[in-house]
């Protein structure tokens, strides 16, 4: 060994004892003993390991081992250190090793600006099933009362703390009340079934797809054990065949767990409703594989879909028509847009209504329409036959649009001239906000008399509403029209259908040619066999028997009639057998609709129907046969036949005729009689007797005056019409009368023989000259004296006197007055 490598001595030279003695000398002043305490800038130990700690065994220094990465020397008491390295801790501490470290690092920052994340963390400050909230100096803590983090609100819901970390909600008494309402139900929806065994009739009830019910009772709720389903005995309830029993079956909230029933009603205690019944006999409940009638009470909170009981409720509600509450009155304007009245008449017809009310479920408002001053207000012909629009055809004036009733076909029939016919207008109320509309329904006929038309006797009239505008339709009125010359409607009378409930039918109506708008009327579908297809490709399955309705344009191609007859054309057949076989006279002439056929003469069983009315063969009113012609523009009839009149004209009600001719020409006239020319009468007969009448013109007309008026009308008086008598009549100054100086004459007659040759009157005789008045004697009058003739008389007022006339003016038929001169 080179001592001097550990620096203890200067260098020892090879062969060089001097540098020998030099170190021993050194050497000597060393202390390298058990107590000394050497200093050494180095010091190398060749046993040792490289790169190896060092420890100390015995007082000799050993080598523990080349340490790898993180290794270090760990201690065992009383044993050799290891060399060995730190192990962390799963989720806790990890350890990094490399050459000359060691990092220890934890999951997870956990520094004072850090966020860790904990799946749990326990305090053992806190109070356990407690919650926990911050204290003042951010620390956790334990909240001793949570009514102070929660709070409940005043009318609905209370909140208490019960002291074991939980707190009890609740609804307030008002709340409670309200709830009350869904009392008596079941959460699930029940499948309450009946069947029959050996005469016994068994209810079942159940969850609908099995299962327990869970009850809802104003004490809470319950569950009811449907596993297996409840059952219950139902004999005792049953009816007969002829008289079924109504039964009512529920569960009572006093016996929660067992099923009652009852013939009578439902019970007036607290209950939940099960079924309603309808049972016949047992015997034949089991034939009918169940009751006759069965109608489940599902009053359920929520169905399956998560669908509540209200929406279920509200749901059904729309189904009902919408339901007119107030306004919507209807008026007609005519074409110069001035109000249209019954009995008047326009070129055009135009629809308004007021604002209404109208319900939905909710009450809205149905918007004023005026088809004339608003151009979007247009009503909606609702069954518009194909040809002339098609269905809901929009029409901005009714005479225009509106000239067909409708009969199933494309084309419709014409509406005929002074025919009446019904058209019924209903509304669609739409939501706020969306405009709603006025619709129409066309008749299926028409009508030829005004009253049959109002009254619909035929009931032509459609008042059906389409199922699509169930919930938003509702009628308004029906209008009777009667359509005259030149296009012209007579409004004839309006029915006021407000509130009142339409029917509800599938498609447009019953009258509609769009089957696309009739559910399973068409291919594939066709599930109507009752009735003929319009290719023929149906037959019938028995006879069809028309009654008393006739057949027409009836083409037979092939097959007979009644097996006797077989015609390809039946227009161009020749001959034809009745039922019994014999032959008819052939048909030599056309006789379709266009053709004008001519007769020998022709005998009709029922009514002709011409283009002004109908010509009818039936009794008259005098309840004896006869030709009517009833007229279509007028509300009389004419009546050729016996009775009566053979000519006659009877009112519109037949019992008047107010016109008839009979055999002889007699006419009677109920009413007046205007003559526009003369009147020529050939014979009068004669009155046997004083009718106190007199024929007088008034302005054309002829009527009567009695005596006592015409006597006032030409200005005279009644006077004294007493007979001559010679008592009292010379003493009579009362002005006297055509009559008493007749009657007077008359008593002188005998005596005066009054006759010219007797008399002997002549101007020679009384020997008159003009201005010359002169008393006439009896010699002049050549008058004899003597019996039988008349004696002289004397001139003046006094009794057997004769009178002198004195007056200029005298004429006949004057009256005299006697005067005493």
């Amino acid at each position: 060994m080179e001592i001097n490598k550990i620096a203890l001595t200067s260098p020892i030279k090879d062969n060089d004892w001097r540098s020998v003695r030099q170190a021993i000398q050194q050497l000597s002043h060393l202390r390298l003993g058990p107590d000394s305490s050497p200093t050494f800038s180095s010091l190398t130990l060749t046993g040792l390991t490289d790169n190896s700690l060092i420890y100390s065994s015995s007082g000799t220094l050993t080598s523990l081992g080349a340490a790898t990465n993180g290794q270090l020397a760990i201690g065992s008491t009383g044993a050799t250190p290891v060399l060995a390295g730190i192990t962390g801790t799963a989720n806790q501490v990890t350890v990094t090793n490399a050459p000359g470290s060691i990092t220890l690092s934890l999951p997870q920052d956990i520094h004072t600006g850090a966020s860790p994340t904990f799946t749990g963390l326990t305090l053992s400050s806190l109070t356990a099933t407690r919650l926990m909230a911050t204290g003042s100096s951010k620390e956790a803590a334990s909240v001793s009362d949570l009514t102070a983090w929660i709070a409940g609100t005043t009318d609905h819901i209370s909140v208490a703390d019960d002291s074991d970390g939980t707190v009890t909600l609740d609804f307030d008494t008002n709340t409670q009340t309200l709830l009350g309402s869904f009392n008596g139900i079941f959460l699930e929806k029940l499948d309450f079934t009946v069947s029959e065994a050996g005469g016994t009739v068994t209810g079942s009830l159940e969850q609908d797809s099995g299962g327990d019910l869970i009850q809802k009772f104003s004490d809470g709720y319950t569950t009811l054990d449907c596993t297996p389903a409840l059952t219950i005995d139902l004999t005792a309830y049953v009816g007969t065949d002829a008289i079924p029993k109504v039964v009512f079956v529920y569960i009572l909230q006093s016996a929660k767990t067992v099923i009652a029933a009852s013939n009578s009603d439902w019970p007036a205690t607290e209950h939940c409703k099960v079924a309603k019944l309808a049972l016949k006999s047992a015997v034949t409940t089991g034939t009918d594989g169940g009751a006759l009638g069965n109608q489940n009470k599902n009053d359920y909170a929520s169905a399956v879909n998560g669908q509540g009981h209200i929406l279920h409720m509200e749901h059904r509600l729309r189904q009902e028509p919408a339901a007119y509450d107030s306004g919507v009155a209807l008026t007609l304007k005519n074409a110069a847009g001035t109000a249209l009245t019954t009995g008047n008449s326009s070129t055009a017809v135009e629809i308004v209504t007021t604002e209404g009310k109208v319900f939905q479920l909710h009450r809205h408002t149905f918007p004023a329409f005026d088809m004339y001053t608003t151009a979007t207000d247009d009503a909606h012909v609702v069954n518009q036959p194909t040809d002339e629009g098609g269905a809901y055809e929009t029409t901005a004036d009714l005479v225009a649009d509106v000239t067909h009733y409708v009969d199933g076909t494309a084309a419709g029939v014409v509406i005929g001239v002074n025919k009446y016919f019904n058209l019924v207008v209903w509304g669609i109320q739409n939501r706020m906000g969306e405009a709603s509309h006025v619709m129409i329904n066309l008749p299926t006929g028409q009508y030829t008399t005004s009253s049959n038309a109002v009254a619909d006797v035929d009931g032509n009239s459609i008042f059906e509403i389409p199922s699509a505008f169930k919930g938003t339709g509702f009628l308004i009125a029906r209008l009777t029209f009667r359509l005259i010359a030149g296009s012209q409607w007579t409004y004839i009378a309006q029915e006021d259908l407000r509130g009142k409930f339409p029917d509800i039918i599938a498609g447009v109506g019953i009258t509609t040619t769009d089957h696309a708008l009739l559910a399973n009327l068409i291919a594939p579908a066709d599930d109507h066999t009752q009735y003929l297809l319009a290719d023929g490709t149906r037959a019938l399955a028995g006879a069809w028997d028309m009654g008393s309705q006739v057949l027409t344009n009836v083409n037979i191609d092939t097959g007979n009639i009644n097996v006797a007859v077989v015609n390809t054309e039946w227009d161009t057949a020749f001959a034809h057998v009745s039922n019994d076989g014999s032959d008819h006279s052939f048909i030599d002439q056309s006789v379709l609709v266009a053709a004008s056929p001519t007769f020998v003469g022709m005998t009709l069983s029922g009514d002709l129907s011409l283009g002004f009315g109908d010509l009818v063969s039936e009794q008259n009113p005098d309840v004896v046969n006869a030709i009517r012609m009833k007229s279509t523009a007028s509300d009389v009839d004419v009546v050729l036949g016996d009775g009566t009149g053979y000519f006659s004209v009877w009112n519109a009600v037949d019992d008047t005729a107010v016109f008839y001719v009979n055999n002889v020409g007699d006419t009677d006239i109920a009413r007046n009689l205007t003559v526009v020319g003369t009147v020529n009468i050939t014979t009068v007969a004669a009155e046997g007797s004083d009718v106190d009448k007199f024929l007088v013109d008034s302005s054309g007309l002829v009527k009567y005056r009695t005596g006592t008026q015409v006597l006032s009308d030409i200005g005279g008086a009644v006077a004294d019409d007493t007979a001559y008598n010679a008592t009292s009549w010379n003493a009579n100054t009362d002005a006297a009368t055509k009559n008493a100086i007749r009657d007077k004459v008359e008593t002188m007659d005998t005596a005066i023989g009054s006759n010219t040759t007797a008399i002997g009157l002549n101007t020679t005789h009384r020997g008159l000259t003009s201005g010359n008045p002169h008393v006439v004697t009896p010699t002049e009058l050549s008058l004899v004296i003597g019996t039988d003739v008349l004696a002289e008389q004397t001139i003046g007022i006094a009794d057997n006197n004769l009178l002198e006339v004195d007056d200029t003016d005298a004429a006949d038929n004057d009256f005299a007055k006697f005067t005493a001169a």
